[in-house]
């Protein structure tokens, strides 16, 4: 069994962060994969995932739209790979996935992942909100469609038109050997900082996008007056060369006790040093961030958004989306606690890891969902050759 893996690109993202780990943790020896991104962008992930023996194409498709030649490129991969099945992830990698695997004599099997929670379009770019309308009318044509969360899979179904889509619930999963407390970090990563050992330090890792609100995230910092607290943004995008968050950052009066790290790859040895992890998003679906952050013995602060609540349970603090006073609220209440109600919080944020949404679990759960997809497929070729011989 081949499983051919259609997604946009491999830079660092929540979708594409997922595959690397299904494919890391991947223990059948009769089952392999294959990676095709779209574009030319495969990112720091390509030569990871390289690593791990899966090969990867790269279709230079081109942006906004593709052009004659980079779709029959991906044609060419697929026909050339004959996978047993075609797992699509993201939105355009679910569309491409569904145009190859129709195209293929006879038609090969189609999977597809969604991972956004945003039932706004006007979010979207028109070409991606035309490719969202176009996956919600074809959704009944594939044999399933995975989504993190229930509540995800409500969004699709009732906004953008995914409603005669086969759902499967997978949530992301997360690695508890690779994201685990490490007592050194503190002083590691304070040291990185120039900040004195005994200093409090509130992240948030996330992409620069519109959707994480990072403004949320700032302006509820510059409501915590304590000059002991400094605040750790990490993400690609989101460095000092970004004018909007250095401009922001000036005006609140932030300058100083704010950390701009950029795209990080070390986030198993960042995450631990932290003192309280935040998501401030406006939309969400089930921030990996966050469960890495628990799985790290980190108490963590969400916005209402998505599953991340659901993620949190009884192990962190929620406020309502775009609203920084509360999100301030509920940081001050985490700092206010002390470090034994944390570290008790952190405690119990990784016994959740541990025993809801551990990445063993999550990629037996696809391996499942292949074999299911793949079986159906030879049997429908062992009924149409049963027929023809009669």
């Amino acid at each position: 069994m081949l499983i051919c893996h259609v997604i946009p690109n491999l830079l660092t993202g929540g979708a594409e962060t997922m595959l690397y780990r299904l494919l890391r943790h991947w223990r059948r020896a009769d089952a392999g994969h294959a990676v095709v991104t779209l574009t030319a962008e495969e990112g720091p992930l390509g030569d990871r995932i390289r690593e791990l023996g899966v090969p990867v194409f790269a279709c230079r498709m081109a942006k906004p739209a593709p052009g004659v030649r980079s779709v029959a490129r991906l044609l060419r991969i697929v026909s050339q790979l004959r996978p047993s099945l075609l797992h699509g992830w993201l939105y355009h990698g679910n569309l491409a996935a569904w145009l190859a695997g129709r195209l293929q004599r006879p038609p090969i099997p189609v999977l597809w992942s969604v991972h956004g929670m945003n039932g706004n379009l006007r979010r979207e770019k028109p070409g991606t909100r035309l490719v969202i309308r176009l996956g919600g009318l074809l959704a009944g044509t594939v044999g399933a469609v995975v989504a993190p969360t229930q509540a995800a899979a409500a969004i699709h179904a009732e906004a953008l038109g995914y409603r005669r889509a086969r759902w499967e619930r997978i949530p992301n999963g997360f690695d508890p050997l690779l994201f685990a407390p490490d007592a050194r970090a503190r002083l590691r990563v304070r040291e990185e900082l120039g900040a004195a050992p005994e200093t409090l330090l509130v992240g948030m890792i996330g992409r620069y996008h519109p959707v994480k609100d990072h403004r949320n995230f700032l302006e509820a910092a510059a409501r915590i007056p304590q000059a002991s607290v400094r605040f750790v943004l990490a993400g690609r995008g989101v460095d000092s060369a970004n004018p909007a968050l250095s401009a922001l950052i000036e005006r609140l009066g932030l300058r100083g006790r704010v950390h701009l790290l950029g795209e990080r790859a070390d986030l198993p040895a960042l995450l631990p040093a932290l003192d309280i992890a935040v998501s401030s998003s406006v939309s969400e679906c089930f921030p990996l961030s966050i469960g890495e952050a628990m799985a790290c013995g980190v108490p963590c602060v969400v916005t209402r958004a998505g599953d991340a609540p659901l993620l949190v349970g009884g192990a962190g603090l929620v406020a309502p989306p775009q609203d920084p006073q509360a999100l301030a609220a509920a940081c001050q209440e985490l700092i206010s606690a002390g470090p034994e109600r944390r570290r008790a919080l952190g405690l119990l944020a990784r016994d959740r890891i541990l025993t809801h949404f551990s990445l063993p679990a999550v990629a037996r759960e696809y391996e499942r969902l292949y074999r299911r997809l793949t079986r159906d497929r030879e049997v429908s070729q062992e009924t149409r050759i049963c027929s023809l011989v009669r």
